[in-house]
């Protein structure tokens, strides 16, 4: 029976980003390349009306992303870390 319920739940989140994925895909459909991806424009985009629950789902992860991505470089140039690759 446990083996039944981690394989639900693996089937769960697997179409969880699933979902994700695809509204991220729908949000950046079209997209101009020579407009720079950043939380301006991405609030911009998802001011449009009358597009589908699942664009505005996409446009909301990248916002999110976007913001975690900016608090990390905050925080790495504050500390003053850098790394050789």
């Amino acid at each position: 029976m446990i083996i039944f319920s981690e394989c639900i739940e693996e089937v769960q989140r697997q179409r969880e980003i699933y979902q994700r994925e695809e509204s991220a895909r729908l949000f950046l459909l079209n997209e101009d390349s020579s407009i720079p991806m950043n939380l301006t424009n991405t609030l911009k985009k998802l001011n449009i009306d009358k597009q589908p629950i699942i664009y505005y789902i996409g446009g909301i992860d990248l916002l999110c992303q976007l913001i975690k991505d900016g608090l990390f470089e905050r925080k790495f140039l504050k500390k003053k870390i850098f790394f050789v690759v």
